[in-house]
C-alpha cells in the first residue's frame, strides 16, 4: 500500500502565519498614535502659520500708518481696534495685552459671520480655541524699527507664569514667531 500524501498546510506553519500576521498588525497598530499626534501638531502649525501671517500683516499696516508712538491695530482678537504705544525704550519689551492675558480668535463679530455662513457655529471649532499676544520690542535708537513677537496659544491658560524676555514654553504655546517692521 501506497502512502498518500494529503496536499495543505500543516497546523505548524498556520501557526507561523499567523504569529508573522499579529506581529505585523501589532506594528501598524502602533503607529497610529504616532500619526495622529503628528497630524493634530502639524493642524496647530498651519492654523498658526495662518494667524500669524495675518498678524504680520495687520501689524506692519498699523505701525506704517501710525504717525505717532500710538499704534492703532485691527485684527480678529483685538474687539475691533487696539491702541498701544510703542516702548521708547531700547531693548524694553512691552507686552499686549498684558502678562497673564491673551486676544481671543474669533471676538470679531464680522469674522464670525463670516464663519457662521460657511458652516454653522460649532464649540469646538478650532478657531476659537486660538488666542494671541504680541511682544514690541525698538530695537535702535535713531531708527524706528522694532521687533515683533507673535505668540499664538491654543486653549489659553491665564494662570501659566509668563517672562516677556524668555522663550514661552507654556504648555498651550503653538508656535512665536518674530518680524522686524520698520515704522513710519
Amino acid at each position: 500500500m501506497r502512502c498518500r500524501r494529503s496536499s495543505g498546510f500543516t497546523l505548524v506553519e498556520i501557526l507561523i502565519a499567523l504569529v508573522i500576521l499579529m506581529v505585523g498588525i501589532v506594528g501598524i497598530m502602533a503607529l497610529y498614535p504616532v500619526a495622529v499626534k503628528n497630524t493634530k501638531t502639524s493642524l496647530q502649525d498651519t492654523t498658526a502659520a495662518t494667524v500669524a501671517q495675518s498678524l504680520h500683516s495687520a501689524m506692519t499696516e498699523a505701525m506704517r500708518r501710525a504717525p505717532t508712538d500710538t499704534v492703532t491695530l485691527q485684527h480678529d482678537g483685538t474687539g475691533g481696534k487696539f491702541a498701544f504705544t510703542v516702548p521708547a525704550g531700547i531693548g524694553v519689551p512691552a507686552v499686549y495685552p498684558a502678562p497673564g492675558t491673551a486676544f481671543p480668535l474669533g471676538d470679531d463679530m464680522d469674522v464670525r459671520q463670516a464663519v457662521a455662513d460657511i458652516r454653522t457655529m460649532d464649540p469646538t471649532e478650532p478657531y476659537d480655541q486660538y488666542s494671541w499676544q504680541f511682544v514690541v520690542t525698538r530695537v535702535d535708537a535713531q531708527s524706528q524699527l522694532f521687533e515683533v513677537r507673535f505668540r499664538i496659544y491654543r486653549n489659553f491658560d491665564a494662570t501659566a507664569l509668563y517672562d516677556p524676555m524668555a522663550p514661552d514654553v507654556r504648555a498651550d504655546l503653538v508656535q512665536e514667531f518674530s518680524a522686524f517692521i520698520l515704522k513710519g
